[in-house]
């Protein structure tokens, strides 16, 4: 058997109920689709900013440098500590690299395009960074 109401209820107050309820639910659902569709919307909206943030980045390091393209400062063993200590940047990356390398050789083209990110023509980040390379090959 179907119960409709516990104990007291009357059964005005169960149609009461139930035409609220129905009422209630049937009002609710364009809200909650309204805010679905929201949601999604500013969801795509920032899929969109940070497609085109990272688009912007990929086109500052991917574009050729200045010269030889050479963005890293190269140290010699004489100039090594001074250059360094007169940087005015808080941070340095040495590059510690030989020209014969294989290794160094694949590595250079993505060092080059970090060096290029903080200390390039357009730097993205200038001034934070301080890079340089030495060539352990060299005496």
């Amino acid at each position: 058997p179907l119960k409709l109401g516990g104990e007291g209820q009357g059964t005005e107050q169960i149609m009461d109920r139930m035409l609220h309820e129905r009422r209630l639910g049937f009002t609710m659902a364009p809200v909650v689709t309204f805010v679905l569709v929201m949601v999604l919307v500013s969801f795509e909206a920032a899929q969109a900013e940070v497609h085109a943030g990272r688009a912007l980045m990929a086109r500052i390091i991917d574009e050729p440098g200045e010269g030889n393209g050479d963005n890293a400062v190269e140290l010699k063993m004489e100039d090594f500590n001074s250059t360094l200590l007169a940087s005015p940047s808080s941070w340095a990356i040495v590059e510690f690299f030989a020209h014969w390398c294989p290794a160094c050789r694949n590595y250079k083209p993505h060092y080059e395009k970090v060096a290029r990110l903080f200390s390039g023509h357009n730097a993205a980040h200038p001034g934070i960074v301080f890079m340089t390379k030495v060539d352990c090959a060299l005496k």
